[in-house]
């Protein structure tokens, strides 16, 4: 099947659950996927966005170190399904003429691969369907983007106010 690659276009705060979305690109195009995010999740992409730093190193920087440390490196991340109302997707790491392909919630894949500098796709019929070219056979509704643009102060603001407990000890 057909996959799209994307990027990260912005982290924006959706205006009604005051969650953090992520808002993908296409590299080629205007289609875009938004996506929620957790907390830690959109903590750990905002860092490198933002370049700070933080004290001691997320479990993305561990898990980056894990597969460098193992003489291997991410391919690439698939966003390549969409079920019960959650994206499904998948680390592609290839450790000398081994291919992996490992289960991944896609806010780790992503995260995970802004710092390894590798490409993000998504599977064409799931970008269709977020901008609404297709219709869903099960039924299931996609998050799609909203609010306006420039939120990253608020997501910053957000994020700063979170109590620790949310994300351990890791100040901003």
């Amino acid at each position: 099947m057909a996959s799209v690659e994307i990027k990260i276009h912005e982290l924006r705060i959706d205006e009604q659950s005051q969650a953090p979305l992520l808002v993908l690109k296409e590299l080629d195009g205007e289609r875009t996927l938004t996506m929620a995010l957790a907390p830690l999740e959109a903590l750990s992409i905002i860092v490198l966005l933002e370049r700070m730093e933080l004290r001691r190193p997320t479990t993305h920087d561990l898990l980056q170190h894990v597969i460098d440390s193992l003489n291997a490196r991410l391919l690439r991340v698939e966003i390549n399904d969409f079920r019960e109302d959650t994206f499904v997707s998948a680390l592609n790491v290839e450790q000398g003429s081994k291919l992996f392909v490992i289960d991944a919630r896609p806010s780790d894949a992503i995260a995970l691969a802004v710092r390894c500098g590798a490409p993000i796709l998504v599977r064409e019929s799931i970008l269709k369907y977020a901008n609404g070219d297709i219709e869903s056979p099960s039924g299931n509704t996609m998050l799609r983007p909203s609010g306006q643009d420039g939120q990253r102060d608020d997501l910053r603001v957000w994020l700063e106010n979170l109590p620790d407990e949310q994300f351990g000890k890791y100040k901003m």
